[in-house]
């Protein structure tokens, strides 16, 4: 038995998300992702303190399309070993923004950060690139 997690086509979504699916697969007490300011500062670790779901092998289908969280979850799969990436090269969203809201109903969405696989590669347009 096997389980095949597919991300093709997912853009993403919210980074904690990314984490906590991750743990249901990792367990133990093992990096996600981190994150960097964006003056380069290694600001934390995002990390899972649980117990995996299965131990059985699992295999993360990705393509051009598998962006930002979706690229997270990938990522952390693949640099600790639990999972086989196959499919295409990911799109290579790595960025952390922020929306700021002014008093006039108007707003600014800039990038703040970055994420960082477990093994610190920076994806942000450069994506993971499958086994």
């Amino acid at each position: 038995d096997e389980y095949i997690l597919d991300l093709r086509y997912n853009l993403g979504g919210l980074a904690q998300s990314a984490v906590q699916i991750a743990g249901m697969f990792m367990g133990g007490e093992k990096p996600v992702t981190y994150t960097v300011s964006n003056t380069g500062e290694l600001l934390e670790g995002l990390d899972v303190k649980r117990e995996a779901l299965t131990k059985k092998p699992l295999y993360v289908r990705v393509n051009f399309l598998t962006a930002s969280a979706s690229e997270i979850l990938a990522g952390a799969l693949q640099d600790n070993c639990r999972a086989v990436l196959v499919g295409t090269k990911t799109f290579g969203k790595g960025v952390i923004q922020g929306i700021f809201q002014f008093n006039d109903g108007s707003g600014i969405k800039l990038t703040i950060g970055k994420y960082l696989t477990p093994d610190r590669r920076d994806i942000d347009h450069k994506g993971i690139q499958p086994e």
